[in-house]
């Protein structure tokens, strides 16, 4: 009985034990939030993903991934406090902002292979290349600039991760990327006099 306890938790342990870790490329935007104008603007956002790619072969980005994407996006920019308001796409605004992320994967097959082999002592590697594009559109639709920010996330799987894991899920490190890159671009277009 207390055997197939063990297994059981170490198979649990085993199913989650992973943790992300960015690579460090996109500072923290500082100050956040930049100080607002003082006739603030509307805006609409609208968010696509540019397409994922794993290994070199485009796949389809799963609904959730995107949904979860424009969330932490809108966010963003509900909390800078640039805007007069943050209005449905279908709706006039001063300003239209569009954007488009792009996941690019690689993932490493032996290691892949080899963790799964030695029951995850060996650890496996998986990088997530994102870029987040963002055009500002006037409200006659005419383009008043274009910011371009990336980053990756390398997510590890190994056993022994299990300590690490809940300070480094990977579903937490994305969040805070796509906010980073969210934050960097409003606050580079605020520089420019856009916002």
């Amino acid at each position: 009985m207390y055997a197939r306890a063990l297994v059981t938790l170490l198979l649990a342990l085993v199913s989650v034990a992973c943790a992300s870790f960015r690579s460090g490329g996109a500072p923290p935007t500082s100050p956040w939030p930049p100080a607002p104008a003082a006739a603030r603007k509307s805006i609409s956002m609208i968010l696509a993903s540019g397409g994922s790619e794993v290994n070199g072969k485009t796949v389809d980005t799963p609904p959730r991934v995107v949904a979860n994407w424009r969330e932490w996006t809108e966010a963003t920019y509900r909390d800078s406090a640039l805007f007069s308001a943050l209005v449905d796409p279908s709706v006039p605004s001063d300003l239209r902002s569009e954007v488009r992320v792009v996941d690019t994967g690689e993932a490493k097959i032996g290691m892949a292979i080899a963790c799964g082999v030695t029951l995850f002592l060996f650890p496996a590697k998986a990088t997530d290349h994102l870029t987040l594009r963002t055009d500002f559109k006037n409200a006659k639709g005419e383009v008043l600039a274009t910011i371009e920010k990336s980053e990756s996330v390398n997510t590890w799987i190994e056993l022994f991760l299990v300590v690490v894991m809940p300070f480094h899920w990977p579903k937490s490190e994305i969040r805070d990327l796509i906010t980073e890159l969210n934050r960097a671009t409003l606050a580079e277009a605020h520089a420019k006099g856009i916002i």
